[in-house]
Formats: C-alpha cells, sequence, structure tokens
C-alpha cells in the first residue's frame, strides 16, 4: 500500500497478486484528516473489483456528523460563515437524518418554512444550493450513492439590478450627510462615507469597508484579490491585487478619516462585516426616498455610467486591474485614462461634494 501525492492531490497504490492498482483520493494537501476514511473506500473498491464482489457499502452518515467534513472541505470559500448560518436552520427544519433518508417531502418541508419567514426566492435558491452542494461533497466521499437534489428545479431569479439616477444618488448622498451630522450609533457615523466612496469608484461593500491605509497610494487602491467578491488560488507566489482609481470625491472622504482612524482600516467599524452596513440601509430606505436601493446599486450605477462613455475595454479596467506589477513597475498606456474617466464619472454622478 502506498499513499502519495500528484501535486497537491493524494493517490492510492495497492497490489494485489502481482497486479497494480492506482485510485486518486480526491483528498488534497491540507485536508489529511480524511484521508483515513477515504483510504478505506478506496481500499474496499480495489478487493472488489479484484475479486469481483460487491463492494461493501460505507456506514450510514447523518446529516450532524456530515456538517464538519463540509466546513473542512469549505473552508477557502467565502460564503462559509453564511453556511454555518444556513445549515442549522436547514436541520432544525429537516430534521438529522442519516443523508440517504431525506426525500421529496423534507425539501418540501424546508421550501414551505424558509417561504413562510418571507425570504425571496433567490434566498430560498441559497439555502438549497448549499444542501445541494453538500449531498454532492456526500457522493464523492462515497457515504450517498445519488444526490436527492440533483433534480432540484430552483426559482427563476430577476438578476437585473436597477441603476440609480443622477438625482436619486445625489438625494440619497443628501440624506445620508444629514444623518451622518447626528448619527445614532458608529454605523450611521460612517454611511455617508462608506456609500459615498462605492457610487465614487463602483467598489464592492466588501472592498470599501475592509480597505487598508497600507493599500493606498498616488490617489489608488490596491486590493488583494482575497479581499474582493472571491477567494482565487494562485499559482505564482507573487501577490496578485486589483488596482481601483480613487477620484478626488472618494480621496476627500478617506483622508478625512486620517486623524480619526487609529489602526489599520480607513473606517472604523468594532463588527467589519458587509451585513451592518446593507441593513443600515435597509432600515433607512424610507428615510432615503429610494424603496428599493441596496448597496450593490452603487457599483452597477457607476460601471453603467463609466461604460457609457467608454468602451467596455477600458471600463473594465478602470473598475480594477488584477496585478499591481503591471501598473507599478511599467507606465500602463491606459492609467491616466482610467483617471480621467473615473473622475470625470464621480463628479457627473455626484455633482461637486464638499470635503
Amino acid at each position: 500500500m502506498t499513499v502519495y501525492a500528484r501535486g497537491r492531490w493524494y493517490h492510492y497504490q495497492k497490489i494485489i497478486g502481482g497486479i497494480k492498482y492506482r485510485r486518486a483520493l480526491n483528498v488534497q494537501k491540507g485536508q489529511e484528516s480524511r484521508l483515513k476514511a477515504r483510504i478505506e473506500q478506496v481500499e474496499d473498491e480495489i478487493y472488489a473489483s479484484h475479486y469481483n464482489v460487491p463492494a461493501e457499502r460505507r456506514r450510514p452518515i447523518k446529516l450532524s456528523e456530515f456538517t464538519p467534513v463540509y466546513y473542512e472541505r469549505k473552508a477557502s470559500k467565502k460564503s462559509l460563515d453564511r453556511d454555518r448560518q444556513r445549515l442549522p436552520v436547514i436541520q432544525t427544519t429537516i430534521g438529522d437524518r442519516f443523508l440517504s433518508a431525506y426525500g421529496p417531502a423534507h425539501f418540501q418541508r424546508l421550501e414551505s418554512a424558509l417561504l413562510e419567514k418571507k425570504l425571496s426566492p433567490a434566498t430560498v435558491n441559497r439555502y438549497f444550493q448549499l444542501l445541494r452542494g453538500l449531498f454532492s461533497l456526500a457522493v464523492e466521499e462515497g457515504f450517498i450513492a445519488a444526490n436527492p437534489l440533483r433534480s432540484f428545479r430552483f426559482y427563476v431569479e430577476d438578476r437585473q439590478t436597477r441603476a440609480l439616477s443622477s438625482t436619486e444618488l445625489r438625494e440619497i448622498l443628501a440624506k445620508l450627510r444629514a444623518i451622518q451630522a447626528a448619527p445614532a450609533g458608529e454605523v450611521q457615523a460612517i454611511l455617508y462615507d462608506v456609500v459615498l466612496v462605492g457610487a465614487a469608484t463602483g467598489m464592492r461593500l466588501s472592498e470599501v469597508i475592509n480597505l487598508r491605509w497600507s493599500w493606498l497610494h498616488e490617489g489608488l487602491a490596491s486590493i488583494p484579490l482575497s479581499s474582493t467578491k472571491h477567494k482565487r488560488r494562485v499559482v505564482s507566489q507573487d501577490k496578485k491585487v486589483k488596482i481601483v482609481v480613487l477620484p478626488p470625491a472618494a480621496l476627500a472622504v478617506i483622508d478625512k478619516h486620517r486623524t480619526k482612524s487609529m489602526g489599520e482600516f480607513v473606517f472604523p467599524m468594532r463588527r467589519r462585516d458587509p451585513r451592518v452596513i446593507s441593513k443600515a440601509i435597509i432600515a433607512l430606505r424610507t428615510k432615503l426616498g429610494v424603496p428599493d436601493f441596496h448597496y450593490h446599486q452603487l457599483r452597477h450605477t457607476f460601471s453603467t455610467a463609466l461604460s457609457a462613455q467608454s468602451d467596455l475595454a477600458t471600463a473594465s479596467a478602470a473598475l480594477g486591474h488584477m496585478d499591481i506589477k503591471t501598473t507599478m513597475r511599467y507606465s500602463h498606456p491606459g492609467l491616466e485614462r482610467q483617471r480621467e474617466l473615473v473622475t470625470k464619472t464621480s463628479t457627473k454622478l455626484l455633482g461637486k461634494v464638499s470635503k
């Protein structure tokens, strides 16, 4: 018996009667806790194949027992925290059963319970995507033969985001500025600033609230890819980042925090979670006068306005480069054009913003 690695993946080799069998374990470096169980499973399969007998089935496993395995496999995903919130809700609703025991009746119960909580169809889809992913992993691990949610029909989602008009955006900012002047808590004390930076740059909410002083240089923000929407594997050892141009409106807000900030982050927050800002915006929608306003509309609005003034390639680059070395080591031919476009777009959307 031999266990060896090819790249980051483990493989297994066993010789029976002079015949050499090789199998992929589907376990990668960093997941060694799963090796023993996978070796036992693969060994059973090899013996069954060699002696032409049915393979021994894995013992049944309950949802609560398999959940830690799921968490381990999803450890590098930014959705892990959300999954940790949703899986207990799922288990409470459909019960802690053996994975092979779940069927349509349980899934209908879950769907009905989620809709009764007034969750949107898109959010219901997220719950079932999580559960389908969990069952797929259980199939891969050999605990169940097939995914019971493989043919599940998800709700059709309206993915179109409405761009704000310049009038709406300025009204929102004016009202947030008034709220920030007499804030009810630490979130309202920075809400106007966080929204303005998002509106002026098209940055995602997670990028804005996690903005660090060390990332700022010469009117640019160099944001590591792990701090953007998705975590990504990088083959090379070079640190990959995206570059965001900071127009005067954004720089004015950021500079205001230089004397206030005592830490590494530009915006002070005790709980640095995008949901904190999102919930604050939802609570203020009526006062802001835009009932459907949410933070990601700022990026959509900025992107729409930017694309209308430029070719798509330049607009895409202005919304974020992927490698800081291209910009810092060489004279990037499009950088000045990007500065011009971002400044022009933010000024057009926001008007003159006083410091």
